[in-house]
């Protein structure tokens, strides 16, 4: 055992030169678990998958360094650690599921556990905790989800369990005390509220835990129960089980059992006559098959997507970028495979459009927009959740949070985490350069110079020729505005290659804005002069001789010169992209607000919760699944009421050449099909600018090259609806449904993909 590399430096693919990856085997709050194999030997082995978003690294070092020193038969052993550039990788022995997956299985299959069925397993539950409070170690997340199993069969006395997860997990001295509040809640002591606790934490989890295995529930709903409510009598038990489980839940620490005492008890030792009969259970198996979901702590969808997306990231590092032609085509139906289904679209006609009413957006035209369209409290809220100070913003020439703020609304930047560390949120901005050879297969590459502005301000650069991205762009629109505005060769051919553009991810400290990160997505775009030589106006770029040449638009004028590779490279020029550089570390900054705070928000709004409850299907954890997805937003209106902001951006997608639009027809399942006949659309998340939320729905539903539709921007049609009540959806909080209508035109492509036609002035 030992760790692959020390530090926080990783290089794409260390986990993978050893093992294959396979599928999910389970998921948390702060990691996803696989399958894996290892390539040399064949033997199958689990990998956590420590999200480094969500964990600070040298946490997931100390929790990797602490499995790897224990070892004992109830605690699972760590075989191998590698720092990877998302996620640091521990790789255990693999289990087949854990206890909650064991009991909920016997459950739906035979109804409720007894008392001396479930012996086998407390003995081992006890045995890791007993020798983990030996080792001096408090683990602080004892539950069922932390506890693997080597069957499906909980039950079965030969089951073998161990204990995982041991992130939260420290060394502490025997008259130490802790307040860090860490851990899963429902499992919390009554200390742990006093931020004064000791290792007997684990204890009183090992009671929450077996309660559970038993009663299917848990002892206490909340914190106020933790705190003050007595245990029930457990009527299905005997007197020692009974026993056994009190001792662990008193509350009073100081009179709670230890580890120790656990383990003697004489519930697992069956050494004195109170001992665990089946033939001693009191009362009947009334309720005995009503349970409820034990399982906790999981991720939010958000996350779930989020770490999918940088765990494919991670299996596609070491392979070549997909060449190929198009898949997405005028006239031809698309089908979109996800995971556990399809999605089909197709091309209706004006007619059948109309017919159907596909275009009649619901609600009232809005001509200049919506009034409060912006939400710049979430965004501040997001910045201070990330730890920055935005007291220095608007200060020493810093600009304004109003700034920043318009800034992210008006789609100039992006607001991202940086997945390779800590909660870092980032600016992100998008710019495209050009790598422009002065002919095919010529070893000369466009390079600027030289930049003078309009005030006389005169700066010598080398870089490549480029520029900033906007919202509504694809990077082959913003390649011909380059040609067409920076470089004045908008009357001659340039033909661009996009199979094989390449990205540079470079992060710099923002002068404009004290303690942010701004990361530049720089797209390079390999290109080649194309116009015949006998074309006069090449001499205008200093062709074909390749000379220097100057070209002034209304703002600066910039000088440009032709070099080789070489002296480009001496020059510091970047022209390719190389090591982790090629991988995005951005992903999808986290928005909404947990069950806990939702609830905490709505009670200070004066929003009668207890009124959710009444549809189970629009419950409160439901909303709060919506708000952290992004797919809807809690605001006041004007008479101080909460209201329920769903902001739906529709596509309307346009064969020029028989005004053909896009449907999305079908949707399937899990084998089940559904007819849909719908504009592909999807929701806005309050941070994003609508034209960010089109390339979502580009790449994430229909999965084609952006480059492939070209939006309008001068025709965003506005709705408001404003029709729902209060009692449909999420009971007490009325629904303002905030529509928005974006054209899109299908672009002709040629036989090899997307290539620039001569832009014109």
């Amino acid at each position: 055992m030992g760790c692959s590399q020390s530090g926080n430096t990783a290089a794409i693919g260390q986990l993978l030169e050893e093992y294959t990856v396979g599928m999910t085997l389970g998921e948390g709050a702060f990691g996803v678990v696989y399958s894996c194999t290892n390539k040399k030997t064949g033997e199958q082995v689990a990998v956590k998958m420590v999200d480094k978003v969500e964990t600070p690294v040298v946490l997931i070092k100390r929790e990797a360094e602490m499995m790897q020193r224990l070892e004992h038969p109830n605690i699972v052993r760590c075989q191998n650690v590698f720092y990877e550039r998302y996620f640091v990788c521990i790789v255990m022995d693999r289990y087949v599921q854990d206890i909650v997956d064991g009991l909920h299985l016997y459950m739906k299959e035979k109804g409720k556990l007894h008392g001396h069925d479930i012996i086998h397993i407390a003995k081992q539950m006890a045995a890791s905790v007993q020798h983990l409070h030996k080792e001096n170690i408090v683990h602080r997340d004892i539950k069922g989800d932390n506890y693997l199993m080597d069957r499906k069969n909980i039950a079965d006395k030969k089951c073998h369990i161990v204990l995982s997860d041991f992130g939260t997990a420290c060394t502490i001295s025997p008259d130490e005390r802790l307040s860090d509040e860490v851990g899963t809640r429902i499992f919390w002591a009554p200390e742990v509220y006093d931020r004064s606790y000791g290792q007997k934490v684990d204890v009183w989890a090992l009671g929450v835990t077996t309660y559970g295995m038993i009663e299917g529930r848990f002892p206490f709903r909340d914190d106020n129960d933790i705190k003050k409510k007595e245990l029930k009598t457990m009527k299905r038990v005997s007197p020692v089980c009974e026993d056994f489980v009190r001792k662990m839940l008193t509350k009073d620490e100081t009179k709670r059992i230890d580890a120790n005492q656990v383990a003697a008890h004489p519930f697992l030792t069956g050494d004195q006559n109170g001992a665990e009969n089946s033939t001693k259970t009191t009362g009947d198996d009334a309720g005995a098959d009503e349970h409820e979901d034990l399982r906790l702590d999981a991720a939010n969808q958000d996350v779930h997507e989020r770490r999918q997306e940088l765990v494919n990231r991670l299996q596609a590092g070491k392979k070549p970028p997909p060449k190929g032609k198009p898949n997405f085509k005028e006239g031809q139906v698309h089908n979109v495979t996800e995971e556990h289904g399809s999605r089909k679209y197709e091309w209706f006609q004006p007619d059948k459009i109309q017919a159907l009413g596909l275009l009649d957006i619901k609600g009232v035209v809005q001509r200049s927009g919506f009034v409060d369209d912006s939400d710049s409290g979430a965004i501040t809220s997001m910045l201070l959740a990330h730890k920055i100070d935005i007291s220095s913003f608007g200060k020493n020439g810093a600009r304004t949070l109003e700034k920043f703020e318009k800034e992210v609304q008006d789609g100039a930047v992006k607001l991202m985490l940086d997945a390779t560390d800590y909660k870092k949120l980032v600016r992100s901005v998008d710019i495209v350069l050009l790598r422009i050879q002065k002919a095919q297969g010529s070893s000369k590459i466009l390079v600027e110079t030289n930049e003078q502005t309009s005030n006389g301000e005169n700066r010598n650069i080398h870089r490549l020729p480029g520029t900033k991205k906007e919202p509504y762009e694809n990077r082959l629109e913003t390649a011909k505005r380059i040609l067409k505005d920076l470089l004045g060769m908008g009357d001659l051919e340039v033909k661009l290659d996009f199979d094989d553009v390449e990205t540079v991810e470079n992060s710099e400290e923002s002068p404009s804005y004290p303690g942010v990160q701004t990361v530049y997505r720089r797209s390079i775009i390999k290109a080649y002069v194309a116009s015949p030589a006998t074309d006069p106006k090449l001499v205008d770029v200093g062709l074909p001789k390749g000379t220097a040449f100057a070209y002034k638009n209304k703002e600066t004028t910039k000088t440009f010169a032709w070099m080789s590779e070489t002296s480009a490279l001496k020059k510091g020029v970047k022209l390719r992209a190389a090591g982790s550089e090629t991988t995005s570390s951005l992903a999808l900054a986290p928005i909404g607000l947990s069950e806990d705070d939702l609830r905490e928000y709505l009670i200070k709004h004066n929003v009668d919760i207890s009124k959710l409850s009444s549809n189970p299907n629009k419950s409160l954890k439901d909303l709060s699944r919506e708000t952290l997805k992004g797919e809807c937003s809690l605001m006041q209106n004007s008479k101080g009421r909460t209201v329920r902001i769903v902001d739906v951006v529709y596509l309307k997608i346009v064969d020029p050449t028989d005004n053909g639009i896009l449907v999305h027809t079908e949707s399937t399942q899990n084998g089940q099909t559904t007819q849909i006949n719908k504009l592909p659309e999807n929701k806005r998340r309050k941070d994003e600018n609508h034209f960010h939320t089109v390339r979502r729905i580009l790449k994430r539903q229909l999965k084609i090259d952006d480059n492939q539709v070209s939006i309008d921007p001068t025709t965003v049609g506005y709705f408001l609806d404003e029709s729902g009540t209060e009692n449909e959806g999420y009971v007490g909080i009325p629904t303002i449904y905030r529509n928005r209508i974006i054209s899109l035109q299908l672009v002709k492509q040629d036989a090899s993909g997307p290539k620039s036609s001569p832009v014109r002035t």
